[in-house]
C-alpha cells in the first residue's frame, strides 16, 4: 500500500504529462499538412504553365486543351490539404478532371477525323464518278464548275470547328447532287436534240 501512496502525488500531475503529448500531436498534424501543401505547391509551380509541354500550334483544340489544363492547375494549386480535404481526395479530383479534359479533347479530335474522313470519301467517290461520267465535251460547263468549286471550297483543315466541318460536308454533298442533276438535264437536252 505504501508503494501506491508514493505514486499518488504523481497522478495529480498526469495532465501535465498527457497534455504536451496531445499538443505535440496537433502540431505534428499541422506540420504534416503544411509539408503536404508545400510539396503540392512546389509540384504545381514546376508545371505551372503547360505551354512548355506543347509545341507552338494554331490548332484551336490544342489551345483549348492547354487552357483547360492551366485552369485545372491553378484551381488545384489554390486548394488546401487538411483533415477534410485530404491529399487522396485532391489526387482523385485531379485524376478525374484530367481524364475528363483529355477525353473531351480526344472526342473532339475523333469527331473531326470522322467528319473529314467522310468528306474525303465523298470527294474520292465524286472524282471516280466524274471520270466515269463527265468525260464527254458536252459536259464542259460541268467540268469548269467542278474545277471552280474544288479551287474555292476544298480548303478543309482540322482548325475548323465540328459544325464548320459538318457544313463543309453538307455543302459538298449538295454540290455533288446539283452536278448529277445538271448532268441528267444535259443528257435529256442532248437526247431531245438528237431524237
Amino acid at each position: 500500500m505504501k508503494k501506491n501512496i508514493k505514486w499518488l502525488p504523481l497522478l495529480a500531475l498526469s495532465p501535465l504529462f498527457v497534455a504536451p503529448m496531445m499538443v505535440s500531436c496537433v502540431k505534428f498534424e499541422n506540420l504534416k499538412y503544411s509539408l503536404l501543401n508545400y510539396v503540392k505547391n512546389k509540384v504545381f509551380n514546376t508545371i505551372k504553365d503547360v505551354d512548355n509541354f506543347f509545341p507552338n500550334t494554331t490548332d484551336q483544340d490544342v489551345i483549348a486543351l492547354k487552357n483547360d489544363l492551366n485552369a485545372l492547375i491553378q484551381d488545384l494549386k489554390q486548394k488546401r490539404i487538411d483533415e477534410v480535404n485530404t491529399f487522396e481526395k485532391l489526387k482523385e479530383e485531379a485524376e478525374t478532371r484530367i481524364s475528363n479534359i483529355i477525353k473531351r479533347f480526344s472526342d473532339i479530335k475523333q469527331q473531326k477525323i470522322d467528319i473529314i474522313s467522310q468528306y474525303l470519301k465523298n470527294i474520292n467517290d465524286f472524282s471516280v464518278w466524274t471520270l466515269a461520267n463527265i468525260i464527254n465535251p458536252k459536259y464542259e460547263v460541268l467540268t469548269k464548275e467542278i474545277e471552280e468549286y474544288l479551287k474555292t471550297e476544298n480548303n478543309i483543315d482540322y482548325n475548323l470547328t465540328i459544325e464548320e466541318l459538318k457544313n463543309k460536308n453538307i455543302l459538298l454533298e449538295k454540290f455533288i447532287k446539283e452536278i448529277k442533276d445538271k448532268k441528267i438535264k444535259i443528257d435529256k437536252k442532248h437526247l431531245n436534240l438528237s431524237g
